[in-house]
């Protein structure tokens, strides 16, 4: 009985160490709201004495993106809500937000993904312009194709699970009826 389960055990260990190994790192978000915060100097420092290898930020501040400089740590940084709209009205003004807020920084600061917006479609009815959100986007990926960087920086959004009528189980998940098209 003992012989017939060694296989089996010897699989199981297989299955896990697998696993462990396709981590690719811990991440956390740094938020900057709040009362006696460290300097960003002294959360990249702390950062890098741990497993955290990944960060998100909610702006593109350059205090710490400076301070994650030549660390090892990949960023995701935001496009604050309230500069959708005008990387949503051009090209120009999409290269205009990266070459003032992420160019200077890169390759020195790891920035792999920019995040447009957080949660910036809302349940709630008053920022539904999911179009507006999609060409933002658009306009960001243009501009990163054009520096040559559309494989190393990656577009994302990240949304509330408000948006969804239902998410459970995952696979029977729907979004709410406001988001339907028509």
């Amino acid at each position: 009985m003992a012989a017939t389960n060694l296989p089996r055990s010897l699989l199981l260990l297989l299955l896990h160490l697998s696993l462990l190994l396709q981590v690719s790192g811990i991440g956390i978000n740094y938020g900057t709201m709040g009362n006696n915060l460290p300097q960003p100097k002294r959360v990249a420092q702390l950062l890098q004495s741990t497993l955290i290898n990944k960060v998100k930020i909610y702006d593109t501040n350059p205090e710490i993106l400076e301070a994650f400089a030549n660390t090892g740590v990949d960023l995701i940084v935001a496009v604050e809500n309230s500069q959708v709209a005008n990387i949503t009205s051009s090209p120009s003004a999409a290269e205009e937000w990266f070459t003032s807020r992420i160019a200077p920084f890169i390759p020195a600061t790891s920035i792999v993904t920019i995040a447009v917006g957080n949660e910036y479609l809302s349940a709630d009815g008053d920022k539904l312009d999911h179009n507006a959100l999609v060409r933002a986007m658009q306009n960001l990926h243009a501009v990163l194709v054009a520096h040559g960087l559309d494989r190393k920086i990656k577009v994302t959004t990240p949304h509330s699970m408000a948006l969804l009528a239902s998410s459970f189980p995952p696979s029977a998940s729907t979004f709410a009826a406001m988001l339907v098209p028509q």
